[in-house]
């Protein structure tokens, strides 16, 4: 995976700014390694945080020993179906785009979830910033960005569907993360 992300990023020169929503938050520290532009800032939206170092654990021990029982041939059922049936229905109230979203869903084998991405030590020196977007289960993710002095913000009325189902708030909230990372930057090199 890193050569490939290492490769398509090779022509990008100006410094770029990662975004991971859920459990690709988890893993902007090793994507800011693999990829061959500078990285400007990590925005973590509806995100655990890594650790400050070592390896980072994909899901809870516990919730990866449920899941396993729910694999078939080593394959998880779609993200969709990992929890109550009408979660789905709570998150996303449209018919038609919850059965896109669903549609679009891919089937994870148990084995991704059970590395444990290395992380750099000092990932998290670049500069960061933190969008919730539903309480339970990030807040607690959120109030440890905002110790480390991470600009942080929440979208009212959001769910952690909400980049899918309401886009254009979801992108406003992240062009003012990065506003803020930028004005706090400038204070800093003063």
């Amino acid at each position: 995976m890193c050569r490939v992300v290492e490769a398509s990023t090779a022509h990008i020169t100006r410094p770029v700014i990662l975004a991971g929503h859920s459990g690709a938050g988890l893993l902007l520290p090793t994507i800011a390694d693999a990829v061959s532009c500078p990285i400007a800032a990590m925005l973590f939206v509806d995100s655990f945080l890594p650790p400050p170092s070592g390896t980072v654990a994909l899901l809870p021990p516990q919730f990866l020993d449920e899941l396993r029982t729910r694999a078939q041939a080593g394959v998880l059922p779609p993200w969709s179906r990992w929890f109550a049936e009408d979660a789905m229905r709570a998150l996303v109230a449209d018919d038609a785009m919850r059965s896109r979203l669903e549609a679009d869903m891919p089937r994870l084998p148990v084995s991704y979830f059970e590395g444990e991405p290395p992380v750099t030590e000092g990932w998290d020196q670049r500069p960061c910033a933190y969008l919730l977007l539903s309480e339970e289960p990030y807040s607690a993710a959120a109030d440890d960005a905002k110790r480390r002095g991470w600009p942080v913000t929440s979208l009212p009325n959001a769910n952690h569907l909400s980049p899918a189902t309401d886009p254009k708030a979801v992108e406003g909230a992240l062009l003012d993360l990065e506003q803020a990372l930028r004005l706090g930057a400038r204070r800093r090199w003063r």
